[in-house]
């Protein structure tokens, strides 16, 4: 089993500025095993020159390379996927956290909170992650006749 640390930084920044090769990378001590690229979009063909650098430094590591956005398109998609790296949308992640037990998606939750308030330091952000979560956990509570 892999025990492995995640290093993210604000966003908005840039990787090769802080000796990161992606916005997330995960590390097996000093062994980068997973590294993403995170796009607030989504990917087309035009995208594709800017994650070359990225691909090649993850073919040098041999980590996993994931590219996370909104969504793909079908040909920027398959692309990405002959570069070595992994195109993950946001349906594609909903998902996999619809399977994940509640114990995990609490700690996920958390997570999300300490990002926010101590790494983003947006108390505003925060407070709007927070009542998202109210707001979750009051349908959830309901049950699937309120949905």
């Amino acid at each position: 089993m892999v025990n492995s640390t995640g290093i993210r930084r604000k966003v908005r920044t840039g990787s090769k500025r802080e000796k990161r090769v992606g916005d997330i990378d995960a590390r097996d001590g000093a062994d980068l095993v997973l590294s993403a690229e995170v796009k607030q979009f989504t990917v087309g063909k035009g995208t594709l020159p800017d994650l070359a650098e990225f691909a090649h430094l993850i073919a040098e590591h041999q980590a996993l390379g994931l590219v996370v956005a909104l969504d793909f398109d079908p040909e920027a998609s398959e692309a990405l996927v002959q570069m070595g790296l992994k195109p993950l949308s946001r349906a594609d992640l909903v998902e996999r956290v619809r399977i994940w037990d509640p114990l995990k998606q609490e700690i996920a939750m958390n997570a999300v909170l300490y990002y926010v308030g101590f790494r983003e330091q947006s108390s505003a952000l925060y407070e709007r992650v927070r009542a998202f979560i109210a707001a979750v956990e009051a349908e959830a509570a309901a049950g699937p006749a309120a949905s």
